[in-house]
């Protein structure tokens, strides 16, 4: 490449200039372009947030209107549960009462029937027990006047063997 003329390099300067010149216009162009830029993002995000907030709490109170018609829906539910379960319980409680009344009658018409049979052996034995008292009294009576006559029969003996002896001695 061959060296420029000084005309030439000159030329190109002043262009160059030229187009410098321009520059602090475009700067001040594209400034307030970025400018206008920034206030219409910040006015689209406010805008943006303002809707967001807006479809939030929205979306937020039905929710809470969903979660509250649910919990109002469990506890109704929780309570027929708890309702029906109280009275399977009432009546669980009244048949076991029944039961154990119907139980018990039957056990104190056992032991009725028990101290029944209890009197009437008792009587029994009592009259078996006073027939053989009776009877052994009798024996006794009957053993006790045999052995006075013995006893009286062995005294006349004595006293008739004792009468011989003297009749003996004598002699």
């Amino acid at each position: 490449m061959q060296p420029r003329t000084f005309e030439e390099r000159l030329a190109t300067l002043e262009k160059q200039m030229m187009e410098m010149r321009e520059l602090p216009a475009r700067v001040t162009n594209l400034e307030s372009q970025i400018v206008q830029l920034r206030q219409e993002m910040r006015d689209e995000f406010s805008a943006t947030r303002s809707e967001f907030r807006t479809e939030l709490r929205g979306g937020l109170n039905g929710l809470g209107d969903e979660l509250r018609g649910e919990i109002a829906s469990a506890v109704k539910s929780l309570k027929t549960a708890i309702e029906e379960t109280n009275t399977h319980m009432r009546m669980l409680h009244e048949e076991t009462l029944a039961t154990t009344r119907r139980e018990v009658g039957t056990v104190r018409d056992a032991i009725v029937e028990t101290n029944m049979h209890m009197r009437m052996l008792h009587e029994e034995t009592l009259a078996t027990t006073r027939r053989e008292v009776g009877t052994v009294r009798d024996a006794i009576v009957e053993t006790n006047t045999h052995m006075r006559m013995l006893h009286e029969e062995a005294l006349s003996r004595i006293a008739t063997v004792g009468e011989g002896r003297k009749i003996k001695r004598k002699k």
